[in-house]
Parts: structure tokens; C-alpha cells; sequence
């Protein structure tokens, strides 16, 4: 699914692996055959009580009571006798029910399944067939948002139910169509091959419009979008590439999502497997819950990653649209059994996001991404110890995705597994995993038996330590040069602690030694808690690198001094060297340090690694950096000069304030503007009055955002009004949330609750429960009373169960 960008958060399973049973892995598991890969642990799966063959949906929607009113034919394939079929609908009404002949069929229906009786019972490989009609107001799946006159679903993880009563489980796949009625200059997207698009019965100008999804896949990849778009047309080996964009937008939806089909050609190109739909189409719509959602053929893609030419690279679309569109291999081609292994559509995924970078910017951009993987992965240990395979949940599965590791961690075992078996095996095991589970529900053995037939070698020490097991190594490398032997000893120590669930790993690392007349390359193979490596060397080493390439997920500290870190930070030629050795000198003070760091801010053509020496700099506070600072304030890099502005700032905020100001203005990048913004001073009234005309409608979100946050304490009436202007229904819920939170933060919380009073019955069920949460929290007993009155009339399932949260008595 998606990419994170707007989701949700704060759902994380706050439980150790033990607490559920988690069986212990041993750090070596003995070897099985070579193909047979059996998982130590295995979660529950959903039984499927048939076979979901295929789904015909004919969908209306109504916009003066936000409802739905739709018809549905399902076949299935009985794969056990039985008279009756189950589907999931969630809080939707359904009407009637009939078969094949129009005959009524008898049926059971309540707030999450419906429950139809079949005419004669049913044998093992019989074919079903029947038709339910429904309506439904939906408060998930299907969203309306009145502003733009824009509806849109979204499927994963278990919203389809709520808008097409359906199997809502990932592993079973179907074919299916949809016709959708809309009014007359509105535009339709939706999965597969458009067929047709005819007028609709009644003389009314409404159109209906028919996709036909004639390869299988899995219901929560089902998707509609309705709305005044336009489509930019693109194409790839003659294959449709569409961009479905507001009309002003369109300058915008181009820099965006451009270079999709050199996307698809890389991608095509380094898994062996060309893009598997007959088209690929991006929708942009506004409100949406996450970054970017899969949906087959048939992405749908926040706003919010529309961007101006001032917003780049910060605000650059290519790593959302990268990596929605590898999940049109990972995800749709192939798609997980079941959401503990999540990781083989998120994790793969995020990995080619990161090649995509490696192939079109550089191994150096690549390298980025993964040391950002490895990062991202080490600190979702912080927030809860977990394997990468966890179980599904009795409630919404969807909250597996937000630990961080499934995303991360998932790119890093791929990467680990490239670092294992090398370029050519690595690929040609991807390639064989797709081939050999095209449209099919997957599982992580299916992943690895893929890799271990195409290797030919075992590798369930591999999947048990990285999938399986918990934690990442954590390693300690010492030194001993003996000039008589002209032999260099290493020791390596895994230091993370050990144990039935948190394994010892094994890993390759090269160990890179120059000399005076050489470069000495070394492949060890790490596989003890701790063991000493002796090299020959023909002379004394200059330069040490452990694990060159930056490829392994984990931490290494090794016993080199300042000086030998600081020399591989300033000019060793690989940049994940140079990024690790000044990040090891992070908290380092001494002289020989900080001249490394003013040489990378001044001489490093990595603008990255420039921002990062500045910000240790800065962080420094030594009064005699202010000229480089300074200077670096007309750095190219746009991430340069807002550090520089920052930092500036920290020494010295009332020089600062003019050249914030100026840069405020006048920097041709949004981002640094946005820096610029809080380098200024808020309590100043000429400065208030500039921030409050940032907020106003017309400027780039993040800056609007920004300036209402700067200024969001300030004892000004103006402020307020600024505030409460954001919570507008006309802006966007990003935005109108964000308003609220900062009225609800400031001392004085009246503003805040007669904002949120205001909202409570807000069209769009996300935003009022924003408000019913924020009147519960500031609004004293008075907003409870404001609340149990409200809980008398709501009708909204969603907005209901918040009242209820909000009001309930404090536990004990």
C-alpha cells in the first residue's frame, strides 16, 4: 500500500514477541532441502469457503445524501458443499438478492456480512451465481469530498466491504467490471480496459462508464474514481501511461509523474518481468487517508504530491509514483496470502523505490536510500520489538503497516539477500519468484524457495534470522597490526543481545585496506558471537573500511581514531564511507573533526553530506563557523541553505532575523523558505502580519503549514483568525486538522472548542471525528455535555464510536 505520507498513525501492536507466543528460532537452524523452506512460525490464515471467480458492480452515487446505491452479481466456485455464501458488507443496506434467473434468493444480512441462501445446495466445484442489491452511506471505502466534487474508494486493508459486499480477505484473486453511473462532464477511472461509455437511462445526460478487470487479483486492489478530471497521456511500448489530474494542475501532474514510463521500462528491464496490466493510470485526489494507494492498473495518488518546480527535490512526486508503481509487480501480480507478510508488497516495493533511485541518480542516490532503510528499520526496534512476520489481528489489519518495520525492514532483507548472492542471482531470483506466482497469493516461504531453487544453496538461515528472527546485529571491530608478520587482525564481536527470539547473525562484509602500493580487498563471512580474522597485508595499512558498499543492516562502531575517520569522511570515493565515517564523528570534538567538517561543507560534492557536516557545525556553536555558515546560506543545495539559515539562527537569532526575511521572500525554493519561517520571530508584529498571509489559500501547503505553526502561541486576535480560517470545509483535511490542533494547543482553549463544536456534524466523518476528539480533550465537562448531546443524533458509525471514546471516564 502505500506509502506513508498521510496515513494515519499512532497504530502501533505495543506487544513483545514472547507476550503472544512466539516461538524461539535458533540462530542456525539446521538445513532443510534446498526448495523446502518451512517457516519456525506460522500465523493464522482466513479459510476461504470458496473461490471468488468474478464480480460485476454496477455503482451510483448520490451526492445530496453522500450515499451509494449499487448492484452486485458474484460467481463463485463452492470448494466444499454447501448452501449458503458469505460475503463481507460492512454497515451496508442490502435490499434484495436474486440468482442467475432473477429468482429472489433468501439472505441474511447484518452490520458486517450478508448471508445468501442458495436455491439447491451446492457441490465442490460447482459454479454460483447471484445478485445483491444494496445502498449504503459509507464512512470508509468510498469518500466523497464535496469541495471538488471528487469521490474515490480505497480497498486496503478491509474498506472494500464497506462499499461493494464482497471476500475481503487477500488471498483469493478474481476478475471483475464496473459500471459506474456519473453525472454528465465528470470523468471515471477505474481498473483494467474502459469498454465503453454510453448514456445512462432517464435523459438526464448521466453516463455510465464500463471498466472490464479481466486479469485476477484481489478485491482490496478494487478502485473508482469519479471527479471533473483531466487525463495527460503518456504511454509505454505503445501500452496507455495516464495521469488523471484537476485541470489547473496539469503543469504539476507532469512534473510529477513524468518519468513513469522510464519507470516502467527499469523496472521491466531489472525484474524480467514486463509490466503485467494493459494500462497504468495515476488519479490524483484530494483527502486522501494515505500517500498513494496500488490499486491494479489504477493508482490513486494524494494531491499532496503535486508540487511547483519551487518545491524540488524536497517536494519531488518520484518516490510515491516509484514506488506505487512496483507494487503493480509486487502487490497485484503477486500479493500477499495474508497481512503478517505484508513485507513482500510493502518492503519489496520500498526496495525497488530505491533502485529506481540507484539506476536513474547513481549508486550514490541509491546508497542513500538504503542507508535511510537501514535507519528507518533500527528505529521501528525502538518503538516495538517485533519480527518482520507478525500476525494478522482480530481488528483492522491495517495497523500491521504502522510499526515501520514491514516497509524498512522488508527493503533491507531484500538488499541483505542482494549483498548474499550478488547481482545476477539476486535478480534472477526476483525474476523467478514473479514468474512462478504470477496472480497468485504469496507467502515469505514462497519467496525464499524461489531464491533458494534459483542459488541452488539453503538459505533458511537467512529467512529465519532476517524475517523471523528479531533485532539487527550490532557489531564492534578491533584492530591489531603485527609488523613482523605484515598480518593484520580483526576482531569481530555481535554485541545485541542474544536469545531464543533475537538470533546471532551471519553475514558476508568486505573489508577494504589500502596500503602504500595497494588496495586489499577481504570477503569474511561473520558467523560467531565474536572471532578474530588474520589478513596479509604486503605493507602497513593506511585506510580501513569495514564493510564497504555500507550494505549491511545493523550497527558498526570499529576503534579508528578522529583523524583516520575524519581523512575516509573527507575523501574516500565511495560515498556510503564517507557518510558513515562523519556520522561516526557525530558527537566528536575534536579539532581534527570539526576541519573535516568545514572542509565537506566547503568541497563535498554530495549535497547531503554538505547539510550534515553543517549541521554538526552548527550544533557546535564555535562562534568562528559563522563566516562559513554564512556563506553557506548561497549553497546550490536547497537543503544546504535551510540548515545554514537554522543554524545561523541558533548563534545568533537577531542577525538572523533580516536575512530570514529576505530568504522568506525571495529563496526560489519553497523549502527553504519554509526554514526561513522559523528562523523568524514570531512576536515581532511586522513578522506576525507577513506570517499570517503565508497561511492564506494560494501558497504551497508545507508553508502555510509552517507559518501557522510559528506564530500559533502568539496572544494576536489575528492569529486566531488565521487559524480558524484553516479549519475551513473548503481546505484541504490535512490542513483543516492541523488548524485545529493548533488552536487546541494554545492557553487560551475557547477558540478551539467553538471551532470544534462547529464541526461536529462536518460532512466528512475523518475531520468531525477530529473535532468530537478535540472537544472531548480541551473542552472540559461542558464539551462532554456538548458531546452526549451530539451522541443523540449521530448516525455516523465512525463518528459515534469517537463520541463515545471522547466522553468515556478516564481509566484508573
Amino acid at each position: 500500500m502505500p506509502a506513508l505520507r498521510t496515513r494515519r498513525a499512532g497504530l502501533s501492536l505495543l506487544l513483545s514477541a514472547t507476550a503472544l507466543g512466539f516461538v524461539g528460532i535458533p540462530a542456525m537452524a539446521a538445513a532443510q532441502s534446498i526448495g523446502a523452506y518451512t517457516p519456525p512460525v506460522e500465523w493464522p490464515e482466513r479459510p476461504p469457503r470458496f473461490d471468488l471467480l468474478h464480480q460485476r458492480v454496477a455503482l451510483s452515487v448520490d451526492w445530496s445524501h453522500l450515499a451509494i446505491a449499487g448492484q452486485v452479481q458474484t460467481s463463485v466456485i463452492a470448494t466444499r458443499i454447501t448452501d449458503t455464501v458469505r460475503l463481507d458488507a460492512d454497515h451496508l443496506t442490502i435490499t434484495g438478492a436474486n440468482d442467475r434467473m432473477g429468482r429472489k434468493l433468501r439472505f441474511t444480512a447484518d452490520s458486517t456480512h450478508v448471508t445468501v441462501r442458495l436455491p439447491r445446495r451446492a457441490a465442490v466445484g460447482d459454479t454460483v451465481t447471484f445478485t445483491l442489491t444494496y445502498t449504503g452511506v459509507p464512512e470508509r471505502g468510498l469518500y466523497f469530498v464535496p469541495r471538488s466534487h471528487v469521490v474515490w474508494t480505497q480497498g486496503e486493508a478491509i474498506e472494500t466491504r464497506s462499499w461493494v459486499p464482497t471476500y475481503d480477505f487477500p488471498n483469493d484473486k478474481a476478475t471483475w467490471e464496473f459500471l459506474v453511473t456519473a453525472d454528465s462532464g465528470m470523468s471515471v477511472l477505474s481498473n483494467g480496459t474502459l469498454a465503453a461509455v454510453t448514456p445512462a437511462g432517464g435523459g438526464n445526460g448521466r453516463q455510465v462508464w464500463h471498466w472490464k478487470q479481466e486479469q485476477p487479483a484481489s478485491t482490496y486492489l478494487y478502485s473508482v474514481v469519479i471527479g471533473p478530471l483531466t487525463v495527460l497521456r503518456d504511454q509505454w511500448r505503445g501500452r496507455p501511461v495516464d495521469y488523471w489530474v484537476a485541470p489547473d494542475t496539469a503543469p504539476a501532474g507532469w512534473r510529477t509523474f513524468g518519468e513513469t514510463p522510464s519507470m516502467i521500462e527499469t523496472y521491466s528491464q531489472v525484474l524480467g518481468v514486463n509490466y503485467p496490466w494493459p494500462k497504468y493510470s495515476q488519479a490524483v485526489i484530494p483527502d486522501f487517508t494515505y500517500g498513494g494507494m496500488e490499486n491494479v492498473s489504477a493508482t490513486t495518488q494524494t494531491d499532496l504530491v503535486l508540487h511547483g518546480a519551487e518545491g524540488e527535490p524536497e517536494a519531488s512526486g518520484r518516490g510515491l509514483a516509484a514506488h506505487e508503481l512496483a507494487h503493480q509487480w509486487f502487490g497485484d501480480y503477486t500479493t500477499t496470502a495474508t497481512w503478517s507478510h505484508a513485507w513482500l508488497n510493502e518492503g519489496l516495493t520500498t526496495y525497488m523505490e530505491s533502485v529506481q533511485n540507484e539506476k536513474s541518480r547513481g549508486w550514490p542516490a541509491g546508497q542513500l536510500s538504503w542507508y535511510n532503510q537501514q535507519q528507518q528499520a533500527m528505529r521501528a526496534d525502538l518503538n516495538q520489538v517485533r519480527p518482520l512476520v507478525w500476525g494478522d489481528t482480530a481488528s483492522d489489519p491495517i495497523q500491521l503497516f504502522f510499526s515501520g518495520h514491514i516497509y524498512p525492514k522488508g527493503a533491507q532483507v531484500a538488499h541483505q539477500l542482494r549483498r548474499l548472492l550478488g547481482d545476477s542471482l539476486f535478480w534472477a531470483g526476483m525474476q523467478r519468484f514473479l514468474v512462478d506466482n504470477a496472480y497468485q497469493p504469496v507467502r515469505t516461504e514462497d519467496f525464499a524457495v524461489a531464491f533458494e531453487r534459483t542459488a541452488n544453496r539453503d538459505l533458511d538461515w537467512f529467512f529465519d534470522q532476517w524475517v523471523y528472527g528479531v533485532g539487527y546485529p550490532k557489531v564492534k571491530v578491533t584492530r591489531r597490526w603485527d609488523a613482523a608478520t605484515k598480518q593484520l587482525h580483526l576482531t569481530v564481536a555481535q554485541t545485541q543481545p542474544i536469545d531464543s527470539t533475537r538470533p546471532l547473525f551471519r553475514f558476508p562484509v568486505t573489508v577494504r585496506i589500502i596500503t602504500a602500493d595497494s588496495v586489499v580487498r577481504k570477503e569474511l563471512s561473520v558467523t560467531k558471537r565474536e572471532e578474530t580474522f588474520t589478513l596479509s597485508l604486503p605493507s602497513a595499512p593506511l585506510s580501513f573500511r569495514f564493510d564497504e558498499g555500507a550494505w549491511l543492516l545493523g550497527t558498526v562502531t570499529t576503534d579508528q581514531t578522529p583523524a583516520e575517520l575524519a581523512e575516509m569522511a573527507k575523501h574516500d570515493l565511495e560515498f556510503g564511507a564517507r557518510n558513515w565515517a562523519l556520522r561516526a564523528l557525530a558527537t566528536d570534538s575534536t579539532a581534527v573533526a570539526d576541519s573535516a567538517r568545514r572542509f565537506i561543507v566547503l568541497n563535498e560534492r554530495e549535497a547531503s553530506l554538505r547539510e550534515l557536516a553543517l549541521v554538526q557545525l552548527t550544533d557546535r556553536h564555535d562562534a568562528t563557523d559563522i563566516p562559513l555558515i554564512t556563506s553557506a546560506l548561497r549553497d546550490p543545495a536547497s537543503g544546504v541553505r535551510g540548515a545554514a539559515i537554522q543554524g545561523l539562527a541558533g548563534f545568533d537569532s537577531v542577525t538572523a532575523q533580516p536575512i530570514a526575511l529576505d530568504m522568506m521572500r525571495t529563496d526560489p525554493n519553497s523549502a527553504v523558505r519554509q526554514s526561513a519561517i522559523f528562523a523568524v520571530n514570531p512576536s515581532d508584529p511586522a513578522v506576525r502580519t507577513l506570517l499570517v498571509g503565508l497561511t492564506a489559500p494560494g501558497q504551497p501547503l508545507g508553508i502555510r503549514q509552517a507559518a501557522a505553526y510559528r506564530m500559533r502561541n502568539e496572544s494576536d486576535p489575528g492569529v486566531v483568525t488565521a487559524l480558524e480560517a484553516l479549519t475551513a470545509p473548503s481546505e484541504p483535511r490535512q490542513l483543516r486538522q492541523a488548524g485545529l490542533r493548533l488552536l487546541a494547543g494554545r492557553s487560551d482553549k475557547a477558540p478551539a472548542v467553538s471551532t470544534a463544536t462547529r464541526y461536529l456534524d462536518d460532512p466528512d466523518p475523518l475531520f468531525a471525528v477530529s473535532a468530537v476528539q478535540t472537544l472531548g480533550r480541551v473542552g472540559g465537562a461542558a464539551g462532554k455535555a456538548t458531546l452526549q448531546q451530539q451522541l443523540k443524533v449521530e448516525k455516523r458509525v465512525t463518528v459515534d464510536d469517537a463520541i463515545r471514546g471522547a466522553i468515556a471516564p478516564a481509566p484508573r
